[in-house]
């Protein structure tokens, strides 16, 4: 179970993120909010799904009609429906440019029980050292691979496991708020399945609680081997997520 101070880091963060109310994410119904953007930005409907609740954030230089598409649909399906892909296309058509998602928001439950791993190690990727071996590890990233781990260099907290002297692994930390960090991690691919992310993620999340901060985390639904990574560790499910790109209407 998710301890109540997380789920309170949780909302805040969130209520914040997608400007609507507490009570949003623990309702039964469709919420949709206007975020009037810049002209010039896109068309984006961010979807927040969390039990029977579901809150959309229509971002937007003229938002109005898209959330009166959204509005409609939330009247005539129910939240888990509306949260659907093949929905949203049916709704929207040849305006939507791209679909990210679903993804898994995951909040650390409580502390990870195993072992602590002596490899792991806080990296310091202001040092000439550390940052040529996070290189070295980000250079052997297939396209897409490290930004859907989520690794940033410029977090706060980054921890690495090294094998024979090389970096065969690293998780990151952004303070998403004052209490909420969120997580990050990626492994070589020729040194996965033998425990190093799960070393590095672990380390990250001890140094985090220790730090006294909440830990959050996102994988796609369809990762197993990450959402299995985040279960072994004690993460629970906190809610989906859904982000739409649309073209301007005519």
């Amino acid at each position: 179970m998710i301890p109540e101070p997380t789920l309170e880091a949780a909302a805040e963060f969130w209520c914040a993120f997608l400007d609507c109310e507490p009570g949003h994410l623990d309702g039964r119904q469709t919420v949709v909010v206007p975020r009037r953007t810049d002209a010039g930005e896109p068309n984006v409907l961010f979807l927040f799904r969390r039990g029977e609740a579901l809150v959309v954030t229509v971002m937007s230089p003229d938002p109005a009609v898209f959330v009166e598409m959204m509005l409609d649909l939330g009247e005539r399906l129910p939240p888990a429906e509306v949260f659907d892909r093949a929905t949203l296309r049916f709704a929207f058509g040849d305006r939507i440019a791209r679909v990210s998602g679903p993804a898994r928001v995951a909040l650390l439950a409580k502390e990870p029980t195993a072992p602590q791993d002596e490899r792991a190690r806080r990296l310091q990727p202001a040092k000439r050292e550390d940052a040529e071996a996070l290189r070295r590890l980000f250079g052997a990233a297939e396209i897409g691979e490290w930004e859907a781990g989520g690794v940033d260099f410029d977090y706060p907290l980054v921890v690495g496991v090294e094998e024979s002297g090389e970096l065969v692994a690293a998780a990151s930390a952004g303070c998403w708020s004052a209490r909420l960090m969120q997580a990050g991690v990626f492994a070589h691919p020729a040194h996965r399945g033998t425990g190093n992310a799960r070393a590095a993620l672990g380390e990250l999340c001890r140094m985090a609680i220790a730090e006294g901060r909440c830990v959050q985390a996102r994988t796609d639904l369809g990762d197993a081997r990450a959402n299995a990574l985040l279960d072994g560790l004690g993460f629970e499910t906190y809610a989906e997520t859904l982000v739409v790109t649309l073209e301007a209407m005519a």
